[in-house]
């Protein structure tokens, strides 16, 4: 249940916003979720979004993918 919060909440953040954004914003929201959530747990979390394509680094940030549109 609180790796679905998590990565609700970072995917969530990510869509609001225009930007990329920092480990630390994913983090603090990631963290109103979820109060117990260690940092080390949340780079885990990170990670396993990255390694499944789910989000992709931007310089330091985070960004979502870019949807190829269907014809």
């Amino acid at each position: 249940g609180t790796r679905i919060l998590v990565e609700n909440s970072i995917l969530k953040t990510l869509r609001r916003s225009k930007t990329p954004v920092s480990n630390r914003d994913l983090y603090l929201n990631a963290k109103i979720q979820v109060f117990s959530l260690k940092e080390s747990t949340f780079r885990s979390h990170i990670k396993r979004m990255k390694d499944a394509g789910k989000i992709i680094p931007t310089g330091k940030r985070w960004s979502l993918p870019e949807v190829a549109e269907k014809s």
